[in-house]
């Protein structure tokens, strides 16, 4: 009896290891939110940012990415931001909800790519707003505030999308 009980045991152990192995991938992509190949930002900076991007991405099961980057190759910012989303596997649920702030300081350029919810919840005015309150602040080579910035107004969005169920108007 003793013996079956063990073998009970390991294999319902082995079944929630499994499980567990399974879980990450439908969930999120949390160990790389801040992606930064240009070092722009400092180890500090990166990781508080870091911990913030993880916060927001779970409160509202849509993942908020940062990422810098030197240049697009033969892409467009657009392409480059999109294809990253995509190939590095981001986004909650099945319409891979999130948002992607991308930026170039060699290239002097940014870009901003949404998902899913991230689609719904900030587009129109909330989108406009968003775009222009990270661009003043990249304009003055001010990466990591521009960065909390684009964290804290998603945020927002989402906060105002779940409460109207519309992307906030200006």
């Amino acid at each position: 009896m003793r013996k079956t009980i063990k073998i009970l045991t390991f294999t319902l152990v082995i079944a929630m290891m499994l499980v567990a192995l399974a879980i990450p991938s439908l969930a999120t992509n949390s160990d790389n939110l801040v992606v930064d190949k240009e070092n722009i930002f400092t180890s500090y900076q990166e990781e508080v940012l870091q911990t913030t991007l993880y916060s927001i991405s779970k409160k509202h099961q849509c993942e908020i990415v940062v990422v810098t980057t030197r240049g697009f190759g033969s892409s467009s910012a657009q392409e480059y931001a999109e294809d990253y989303y995509i190939s590095h596997g981001y986004g909650y649920g099945s319409d891979f909800s999130g948002v992607l702030l991308l930026i170039s300081e060699s290239e002097r350029y940014y870009y901003i790519c949404t998902s899913g919810k991230g689609e719904k919840a900030i587009s129109g005015p909330a989108f406009k707003k968003l775009s222009n309150e990270v661009k003043s602040l990249l304009s003055e080579d001010k990466y990591y505030e521009a960065s909390q910035k684009f964290a804290q107004m998603c945020d927002e969005a989402f906060v105002s999308y779940a409460e109207n169920g519309k992307p906030f108007d200006t």
